[in-house]
């Protein structure tokens, strides 16, 4: 195949879901190390006296719009869905969000999804010393494996050949 060795990264969370082998949660993502500097760029926001965003909203807003530039397909869910059914107590299925992602739907991911984003992000563009890769995320130029990424019925991620071309 042409092009780019390692130029997707697919980040698993196991741990997210009741199901990791028929539900399972995971984000995959442009290779940091092949974005052009700009791209990877936060848009300027002002800062105040001490040097910290003078928004902090805005900051954050400038982020996230990275991040869904960075994000190739993801299989997650909207938190906003988390929902009890009233006559029963059962805790209802949780809807997915919907691809393309946005800076709005970005800023949706619970924390842990986002700091393991920013992780592997910063990882990819300054690697820990002694270490080539991180040892918990796979780097791949293909597609993730099937059995991860079975479309359900809420699936709008992007085509497999986008993400591997």
């Amino acid at each position: 195949m042409a092009g780019y060795a390692n130029r997707v990264i697919h980040i698993p969370f196991p741990d997210l879901s009741d199901d990791p082998e028929n539900d399972p949660i995971w984000l995959s993502i442009r290779n940091p190390q092949y974005m052009a500097p700009q791209e990877m760029r936060p848009e300027d926001v002002a800062e105040g006296p001490d040097g910290k965003p003078a928004d902090p909203v805005a900051a954050m807003t400038s982020m996230y719009k990275v991040y869904a530039k960075l994000i190739l397909g993801w299989r997650v869910y909207d938190p906003d869905s988390i929902s009890v059914d009233l006559e029963s107590g059962q805790v209802a299925d949780m809807e997915r969000l919907p691809s393309p992602p946005t800076a709005e739907l970005v800023a949706k991911l619970p924390m842990v999804i986002q700091n393991r984003l920013a992780e592997v992000i910063k990882d990819a563009v300054n690697p820990p010393s002694g270490s080539a890769k991180t040892d918990t995320t796979s780097q791949s130029s293909a597609s993730p494996s099937p059995s991860t990424t079975e479309p359900g019925p809420a699936d709008q991620s992007p085509e497999r050949s986008e993400t591997s071309s």
